[in-house]
């Protein structure tokens, strides 16, 4: 597609000069440019989502800000974390898969996966205090990139959200948990429903959002 863009372009400033020259008029044009270079943005993963042993026929929720709100999770479940590292108090757009396929191990049956994202400055590990005082993701402005990590009313979920980097290391960290729910629905794997052990992954692309 940037190939393509780029030929149009030309194309297009030939027919102008063309046009120009059978006109027989002179004239002269500039034009300005400027670029901001930013630090390149890197992301770290410290650690995997893992719901545990759950029970069918009950919704499970894995509470990113809160381990003691989550519902059906087992005794090892955990947050995933990722770091992302870039330029201070820049917008930065995030997107992932607003549902991923998890698979069971043995043959195709799968259900789904629903990210939900809370995010909080500075590198951090994924403790009570930490997920407590974490936001959760929005894909609206952020009013002051100084002082807020996400925009206002967000509920987590994807497929965008946008966050700046701490003023202190340049860090932020994602606390991702979620729901799980028959394939394709927002409905509870009923007590009937696929069991056994489902492994999947998320992929996200993040880039400065100006």
């Amino acid at each position: 597609m940037k190939t393509i863009f780029k030929s149009l372009l030309v194309a297009a400033l030939f027919v102008g000069v063309g046009t120009t020259a059978k006109a027989q008029l002179g004239t002269q044009g500039s034009v300005g440019a400027n670029a901001r270079i930013l630090k390149q943005i890197t992301i770290t993963q410290n650690d995997s989502i893992r719901f545990g042993t759950v029970a069918a026929g009950t919704q499970t929720f894995l509470n990113p800000q809160s381990q003691a709100s989550s519902t059906n999770i087992g005794f090892s479940a955990a947050v995933g974390r990722l770091v992302v590292d870039a330029s201070q108090e820049e917008p930065i757009r995030i997107t992932f898969d607003s549902t991923v396929v998890l698979t069971r191990t043995t043959n195709d049956t799968s259900i789904s996966f629903v990210p939900v994202i809370s995010v909080i400055h500075g590198e951090q590990e994924a403790n009570t205090a930490n997920r407590t005082n974490s936001v959760l993701l929005s894909a609206q402005a952020i009013a002051n990139p100084i002082t807020d990590v996400t925009g206002p009313s967000g509920n987590g979920e994807g497929p965008v959200g946008l966050i700046t980097t701490s003023g202190v290391d340049q860090r932020t960290t994602l606390f991702i948990g979620g729901y799980l729910y028959l394939r394709g629905t927002r409905s509870v794997i009923p007590s009937n429903g696929p069991q056994g052990t489902f492994i999947g992954g998320m992929a996200f692309n993040i880039i400065y959002g100006i």
